[in-house]
């Protein structure tokens, strides 16, 4: 399906993607992205820059990066000789993923695969989210590299810091001709919680949510779903895989600290199990408004 628009992320600044951003560490398990980058960048006519982020401390490891960077983007011209692809090497001490953001500009969507492992410093995916503004699209190591077709589904708590991923949503959607899906994950505890208040006579509805927030949207590109599971990760990308979906949407709630606490709970998980890449991004300032048009 050909593009119609370039991707916006925030409606309230108009914030566009006008460039596709890939840290490059020269390992295969983390590099695979690369490709997959590059189609993301010729199918909407983006530049693109490689990034090596696997930070040395020396002359040699310098010159020797640097050329094997050169050589990964003449790979890249190769296969897309259209598409505008610069380098950059990062050299020096300190975390690679604070380090990259820190090379970030507005409007930069960086893309990269990762194997989502947690660990007592936690992940250079979890470091990078917690750093910068940039949304962030992730290959997580079941995710299929091939062509962003199919829903953009957008996984909601009731908090108004998981709807602030709805922009985001919109935004890919927008540009891929899409369809959204708003999907919440309602477990056991709930659903059990639910059935005995009307088992009282009580009028309530698990669905209310997640009904009202579509309602609110008011766009016939939005539909939803409620799934009933304890493990909001393995539930969403299940989701993903049974509706065929080109990606899932997710907000973090928040910075290093507490992001550690709720990335690597649910999103950083839902990116190890997930088919499809997940596209993650702090929660911009603004509430969540009327974003559909």
């Amino acid at each position: 399906m050909e593009p119609t628009t370039r991707m916006t992320f925030d409606s309230s600044t108009g914030m566009s993607v006008e460039r596709i951003v890939v840290p490059v560490t020269l390992d295969h398990r983390y590099d695979r992205g690369v490709s997959a980058a590059a189609a993301l960048a010729e199918r909407f006519d983006l530049p693109m820059r490689l990034v090596c982020v696997d930070l040395g401390t020396g002359d040699s490891v310098e010159l020797e990066r640097g050329a094997s960077l050169e050589a990964t983007r003449h790979a890249v011209v190769a296969a897309h000789p259209a598409l505008e692809v610069d380098d950059l090497v990062l050299t020096g001490a300190g975390d690679p993923a604070v380090a990259l953001a820190g090379q970030l500009e507005d409007g930069d969507l960086v893309v990269l695969a990762t194997e989502a492992m947690e660990g007592p410093a936690g992940s250079f995916a979890q470091h990078l989210v917690g750093n910068s503004s940039s949304p962030v699209l992730m290959f997580g190591p079941a995710a299929d590299l091939g062509d962003l077709d199919g829903d953009v589904m957008v996984a909601v708590d009731g908090s108004v810091l998981a709807e602030r991923s709805i922009p985001a949503a919109f935004g890919f959607a927008s540009a891929l001709g899409s369809n959204i899906t708003l999907v919440e994950v309602v477990s056991s505890v709930v659903s059990d919680h639910v059935r005995r208040l009307k088992e009282r006579g009580e009028r309530v509805s698990e669905n209310a949510y997640i009904r009202d927030l579509a309602e609110r949207l008011d766009d016939r590109r939005v539909s939803w779903k409620v799934v009933h599971h304890d493990d909001p990760a393995l539930a969403l990308s299940e989701a993903a895989r049974e509706a065929d979906a080109a990606m899932i949407v997710m907000s973090t709630h928040g910075r290093e600290g507490f992001v550690a606490q709720v990335f690597n709970s649910i999103a950083l998980e839902t990116v190890r199990y997930s088919r499809c890449p997940v596209l993650v991004r702090r929660p911009v300032s603004e509430p969540l408004t009327a974003i559909a048009g």
